[in-house]
């Protein structure tokens, strides 16, 4: 799981899984997360978790994989989507595209104030831990793939 030791992310719950009619994998799940808030936005947040639904079609025929992921709670103060997409390289096919669509506003509701100071150090504080989590994504997907996640025998070097 790409969240095993996610230092933010307490649980992932399953809510669906399937093979669509074109042997696309779709897959929903529930995200429960809880980090540190600057103190600023610590009177919005309060001590409750932030909820996220990610939804992932995996397209083996296509050699493609796309991420949804959207806030569900705490929608008065901001609404956060990211949408990714891996490809296989046109260029190379041993090579990945990837590319992502970020999009996030503070205080959504007509009559909030908008655009100011405070709109600003949410949406940045929200763009900052998506990329950072797509950082240490990344980093996961590197760490397995080398197999640095595996025990290494009683006195081996870890590579």
């Amino acid at each position: 799981d790409k969240y095993e030791g996610h230092q933010q992310v307490e649980s992932v719950e399953v809510l669906e899984r399937r093979v669509d009619e074109d042997d696309r994998l779709h897959s929903r799940r529930l995200l429960t997360m809880y980090g540190q808030l600057p103190a600023v936005l610590r009177p919005l947040f309060g001590p409750k978790p932030l909820y996220l639904v990610e939804e992932v079609i995996v397209d083996p025929k296509r050699r493609e994989l796309e991420i949804r992921t959207r806030n569900i709670n705490f929608n008065n103060v901001f609404v956060s989507q990211s949408v990714s997409h891996y490809r296989e390289s046109e260029n190379d096919p041993a090579e990945t595209d990837y590319t992502i669509h970020l999009d996030t506003t503070a205080f959504p509701k007509e009559g909030q104030a908008r655009g100011g100071r405070l709109s600003k150090i949410v949406e940045d504080f929200a763009c900052r831990k998506l990329l950072g989590n797509i950082k240490q994504g990344e980093e996961d997907i590197i760490r397995i793939i080398t197999g640095r996640d595996r025990p290494q025998p009683e006195g081996e070097p870890r590579s």
